[in-house]
């Protein structure tokens, strides 16, 4: 699947007071298309959107979720560990990995040659989820449900085909409206509330279907 087709699901699955961080250009284009309040993107850096996703949910309640290329990821690969420490319920990473820096050129990535990808983070201390099983049927309904009750700090992996939905126009919000916008946002109790709080049981590992939870493989 390509990833502004996941990304299109992705961004419809999370709740109205949800942030969403993204990062590179090509990535934050794709995600502009379908654009709400809660969305933030950084698309003239790379590496830096885990650690200031973390930044941000150690200082609110909502949940935020940064988007991420597992090539972007790698440049600052630590972070996933600060993200494991800070124990912050309400931070989700998620890694849309193709196996390449695909804004390079489509070099392939040492993510492809790891014995275990998923292990690495596993082994960070983190909660691994894969959402690639909710792909090959787009069984989206289901991947939504899921997201409802998660508990942080958790990684979605998904495996995305390699290319981008090309011709797709610039981000035309200057980066002081942005900014902006994404404080009014989380102070905005509007939006259902300014706290975390989960309306049903929290997900842990041994309350997991086999196939959505990696172990590691």
């Amino acid at each position: 699947m390509k990833r502004y087709i996941a990304l299109k699901n992705f961004i419809e699955s999370l709740k109205d007071n949800d942030v969403a961080i993204f990062s590179g250009q090509e990535m934050c284009k794709e995600a502009y298309q379908y654009d709400r309040p809660g969305n933030f993107y950084i698309h003239d850096l790379y590496s830096v959107a885990p650690a200031f996703a973390l930044g941000m949910a150690m200082c609110t309640d909502k949940r935020i979720f940064v988007f991420v290329g597992e090539g972007d990821l790698l440049r600052e690969f630590g972070v996933a560990s600060q993200i494991a420490a800070s124990r912050c319920s309400n931070i989700f990473l998620v890694i849309l990995d193709n196996g390449t820096y695909q804004s390079a050129g489509n070099f392939p990535n040492i993510m492809e040659s790891m014995r275990s990808k998923r292990g690495v983070m596993l082994n960070f201390g983190l909660v691994v989820f894969d959402f690639t099983v909710f792909l090959p049927k787009r069984e989206f309904k289901k991947m939504r449900n899921f997201m409802q009750n998660l508990r942080g700090p958790v990684v979605l992996f998904m495996d995305i085909d390699k290319g981008v939905n090309k011709d797709l126009p610039d981000i035309d919000i200057a980066e002081e409206e942005m900014k902006e916008r994404l404080t009014a946002f989380i102070k905005n109790k509007e939006t259902g509330t300014s706290l975390y709080k989960i309306s049903g049981p929290a997900l842990h590992v041994n309350d997991v279907n086999p196939e959505v939870l990696t172990n590691g493989v």
